[in-house]
C-alpha cells in the first residue's frame, strides 16, 4: 500500500510540474532547465524550474501542512544564494 502512496505521488509531481512548464511557456517565459529532486543546502527541492529571469522553486504535497510552507521558504532562501543573478519564486502545490 505504501508503494502505491510513493507512485501516486510521483505521478501527481511529474504532472504538475509538466502543466507548470507548460503556463509558463504559453506567459512568455522560456524555460531553460528543470531539476526534479533538487538537492540544496537545507535539503531536498520537489523540482527548480529556471527561466531566463527567475528561478522557481516548487513543492508539490499530498498533505497541506504549516511547516512545509516554512521548509519551502528556508529552500527559497537556500537556492537565492545559488542563484543570486535570478529571482527566486518559492511554490507550493497541494493535491
Amino acid at each position: 500500500m505504501k508503494q502505491q502512496g510513493v507512485i501516486w505521488a510521483l505521478l501527481t509531481e511529474e504532472v504538475y510540474i509538466k502543466d507548470f512548464v507548460g503556463y509558463l511557456d504559453k506567459s512568455g517565459e522560456r524555460v531553460v532547465s528543470v531539476y526534479r529532486r533538487y538537492e540544496s543546502s537545507v535539503g531536498e527541492i520537489g523540482a527548480l524550474v529556471e527561466t531566463q529571469n527567475r528561478v522557481y522553486v516548487v513543492e508539490v504535497k499530498m498533505k497541506a501542512e504549516f511547516k512545509n510552507v516554512d521548509e519551502l521558504i528556508s529552500k527559497a532562501k537556500a537556492v537565492s544564494e545559488e542563484y543570486k543573478d535570478k529571482s527566486v519564486s518559492p511554490g507550493i502545490d497541494w493535491c
